[in-house]
Order: C-alpha cells, then structure tokens, then sequence
C-alpha cells in the first residue's frame, strides 16, 4: 500500500514474536539432530537430508506467515491479509466497521499479544496473536467518532 498524504498510514502490526520461538526452538533441535547425525556412518544419507530439510520447513511456515499477515490501518480504510494458503484479506473503510474485539488470554497478558476479530458490513476478519491489537482498536474507535 502507498503512503499517501491524504491517507497516511496510522498502524502497522503483525503477528507477535512469540508466534516463531517454538518453531524455532524445534528447528534448533532438528538440525542439531541432523548434524549429530552427519557424522554417524549407520543412518544412511536420505535420512539426514530428511531431518536437514524437515527443520528448514519447521522455521520456514511461521516465519512466511509472520512476514505475510499484516494489518495496516489508515484515516480511511483498513487493509489486512491473512493466510498462507487459504488466504483472506480484509479491506474495508472505517465508516463500514461495526465492531472490534481483542480477546487476551493468560499467555497473552504476560507475554503482550491478544487475537483482533474485526466485524466489517462484509464479514468477519479475526488476527491471532497481534502484538499490538490494542493500538488498532483504539485508533479504530477513535477514527469511527
């Protein structure tokens, strides 16, 4: 999206931090394993290109869906994108949004990422684990005064 002098952009978020380190811990796991395994002679060859690439593909999904899902809120519009398959994307004005909701869990009040479900005149668009979901709605009610 363009940044705009009539439409500045007010907030961007992604998904929160803590979204990629159980990935990557796994990850860590699975090539540490894989490169023990290099040097043993009894574990054939594919078997540890299999772990090699099965910890790429561990680190590599949550972090394609970190960088993909965004939100961006302007004066005007808000646009987000969800998905890495099935992808749902969000572009609605503000005078068209009803209501926002952010949900915290117990997790999500220590570590500081809550889920935004945001109901539009055209559906119902939720984000899990939003770092700053709060921000958004707060400017959400704001800009719809």
């Amino acid at each position: 999206m363009k940044k705009n002098i009539d439409n500045e952009i007010i907030c961007v978020t992604r998904p929160h931090w803590i979204t990629l380190l159980i990935p990557t811990l796994i990850s860590v796991i699975f090539t540490l394993s894989a490169i023990m395994e290099l040097f043993n002679r009894n574990v054939e060859f594919s078997f540890r290109i299999f772990f090699l690439i099965f910890s790429v593909l561990i680190f590599l999904i949550p972090y394609l869906f970190y960088k993909i899902n965004v939100i961006k809120l302007t004066e005007r519009e808000i646009v987000g994108r969800t998905g890495i398959i099935r992808v749902k994307k969000l572009h609605a004005p503000i005078s068209k949004i009803q209501t926002v909701n952010v949900e915290k869990g117990l997790f999500g009040r220590i570590f500081g990422y809550s889920d935004l479900r945001i109901h539009c005149i055209t559906g119902i668009y939720e984000f899990k684990k939003v770092a700053n979901a709060e921000e958004i709605e707060n400017a959400i009610l704001y800009l719809t005064k």
